[in-house]
Formats: C-alpha cells, sequence, structure tokens
C-alpha cells in the first residue's frame, strides 16, 4: 500500500512540477515556480483551489521539495502564497479559501517572525502546520520565532505535523507528530535507489557555514578520493531546475558529504548514506532520529566517516503518507 502511494505521490508531483515549469518560466529559464499568488497584482488574483499554502520561494531546493511532497500528497493542488511576503491580504486569503497549509521546510526560522504575527492575528481559516522545523545555528543565541507567537497559531490548528523532535520539544508542541519531511514522499519511489558501486561522492556545502581552512582540507579530500568528487550548492538556477539538481547531483552518488539539513534528507529520502557536518542542531536532530549516515563535528573526520558510512537499516516512511491521509481527511471535511 505505502509503495503504490509512493508511486502515486512521485508521478503526480512530477507531473505537477513539468506544468509549473512550462506555465510559469521562460523556455530558458528551468526555475521550478508555484502558483505564488503574492507575485500576482491584487488585481489579477484568483483562487484555483479551495487551499492556500504558505512556503518560501527562496531558491534553496529545500524549499521547494517539501512543497512538491506535499502537493504530491493532497487531492488538488494548492495556491501558494510566500511566507517572506510583507503585505500578506488575509482579506482575500480568508474570503476565497476553505483551509490553509503552512509548511514544510525551516519557515520556524526568526526570519519569518512577521509571517508568525500575522497569520496569528489575521488568518481566520482552519489551518494545518504540516513538516515545519526550526533552526538553531550554532552560532545564535536567540533562534527561532518567539514560542508565544508560534503557541497563538498552533493551538488554533487542526493538525499539527513537524520534523523533529527539535521543533517539537523546542515549541512543547504535545500534540505534535513527528515525521521526516515531506520531501521523502517527492523522492520514494521517484528517483533512482540503486546506488550500489557507484564512484561519486556529493559535498552538499554552506559556504558560508565552513572556514577557508576547512575549504581547502574538503579539497585536498577531494582530491585524493578514489572517486569523483561532486560539489553542489543545493541551490536552482536559471540553468537547473529542482529536478535538475537531484538528477545531476545525487542520483549515481555514493555517498553525501553535507552541512545542509535537506542534503542529509534528500540521501536519507533515496538511500544513500551521508555524512553530516552540523552547523545547526536541526542536522544533529535528524541523525539522532533517522540514522543511515555519519554525523562528524570536526572536518579532520570526512576520510575516516567515509570509509564508514552505511545504510544501516531500512527508512519508514510509513508516518509520512499516514499524515498525508490525515490532511486530506481533514480537507474533505472543510
Amino acid at each position: 500500500m505505502v509503495k503504490r502511494t509512493a508511486r502515486r505521490v512521485a508521478n503526480r508531483a512530477r507531473a505537477l512540477r513539468k506544468s509549473l515549469t512550462k506555465e510559469g518560466a521562460f523556455s530558458s529559464d528551468r526555475r521550478l515556480r508555484f502558483r505564488d499568488l503574492s507575485v500576482v497584482p491584487t488585481e489579477e488574483r484568483t483562487p484555483n483551489s479551495s487551499l492556500l499554502q504558505f512556503y518560501s520561494s527562496a531558491n534553496n531546493i529545500g524549499n521547494y521539495l517539501p512543497v512538491l511532497g506535499i502537493q504530491g500528497m493532497l487531492d488538488e493542488t494548492p495556491d501558494t502564497w510566500c511566507a517572506h511576503d510583507e503585505n500578506i491580504d488575509f482579506d482575500f486569503i480568508n474570503a476565497h479559501y476553505e483551509g490553509v497549509i503552512i509548511g514544510g521546510a525551516g519557515l520556524l526560522h526568526k526570519s519569518f517572525e512577521p509571517f508568525w504575527r500575522q497569520v496569528a492575528s489575521e488568518c481566520n481559516l482552519p489551518m494545518v502546520i504540516w513538516g515545519v522545523g526550526i533552526c538553531v545555528p550554532d552560532d545564535e543565541e536567540n533562534p527561532g520565532v518567539p514560542g508565544s507567537i508560534v503557541a497563538d497559531v498552533v493551538k488554533r490548528c487542526d493538525l499539527v505535523n513537524v520534523r523533529d523532535e527539535l521543533t517539537a520539544n523546542w515549541y512543547e508542541m504535545d500534540r505534535a507528530q513527528i515525521s521526516p519531511c515531506p520531501t521523502i514522499a517527492y523522492l520514494d519511489d521517484g528517483f533512482s535507489k540503486s546506488h550500489a558501486g557507484d564512484k561519486k561522492v556529493l559535498f552538499s556545502m554552506h559556504r558560508p557555514l565552513i572556514s577557508s581552512r576547512d575549504a581547502e582540507h574538503i579539497e585536498r579530500v577531494a582530491g585524493t578520493l578514489s572517486v569523483k568528487a561532486a560539489f553542489t550548492n543545493n541551490r536552482q538556477s536559471i540553468h537547473r531546475s529542482v529536478d535538475d539538481v537531484i538528477e545531476e547531483k545525487y542520483v549515481g552518488s555514493r555517498a553525501v558529504v553535507t552541512t545542509r539539513l535537506h542534503g542529509a534528507i534528500i540521501a536519507y529520502g533515496m538511500r544513500i548514506p551521508y555524512v553530516a557536518i552540523p552547523r545547526d542542531e536541526k542536522i544533529r536532530s535528524f541523525h539522532a532520529r533517522y540514522a543511515n549516515g555519519v554525523s562528524i563535528e570536526n572536518i579532520s573526520e570526512i576520510k575516516t566517516a567515509l570509509e564508514h558510512c552505511s545504510i544501516e537499516k531500512e527508512i519508514d516512511i510509513s508516518s509520512v503518507y499516514s499524515f498525508g491521509q490525515d490532511v486530506r481527511n481533514w480537507h474533505q471535511l472543510l
């Protein structure tokens, strides 16, 4: 049953991606674009669905993959609205939609505080939080949206799902369901999973999080490997779509070395062992719960970690689809 659902989700999401790319971009621009009403002039806005989803439109593919996963698990494709918009039109939203989905990705980063404040004060619709997480960088003392604001939204939500215990505990979300990022639903059964004997190691890194000295060490390690080394910044661009990044960079890798949570999530979903180099508690929390890789705190351990990282167990993604069914049931009752 899970496998059939995974195939349905992957096929639907892939068809959705193709139609969105065709509609929303020039032929030379391969970037995925959702139907984002935040960029539509007020006088031209019309609803195309009964649900609206808030997301981040920054070109990090970690912002797009959860949306693709969520949309693939629903019975319709929600309109979207970028949560970075400083002038969200809740008069329009409250008048034209039956429900709102907030998610997924790191929408609890402190940069989204204005969004959560506005939702708490102006959204009058039934709401679901799905697959969101907090970001807790090692060098930030006050990360995340303040708990009191999040609590105001959470208490009004019919369903709450977060991607890790870190988020649930941080915000004392006692009734939140915890499951892997909805990205997993898009990747599952949608891309090649056979990586035995592959010769490529992918480095998925935040350059600002790696010192020049550490970057030089990574380059040296890559140069000494008896395999091909590839690099990605996990961003889509005019010349490379979300799927292009997955297919060109992740497919065919025997291991992924990453400072990025979504680097680990993608590797996990594609059954590729990873070496996580945490610079944020969210990666440590992911590794502690889901494993199937190695987590190191010192760059000098990369070479040894690559020799020992492996797939330790079958991934259990049933909770991803279970919550998807919960949301579909919720939608039918609206």
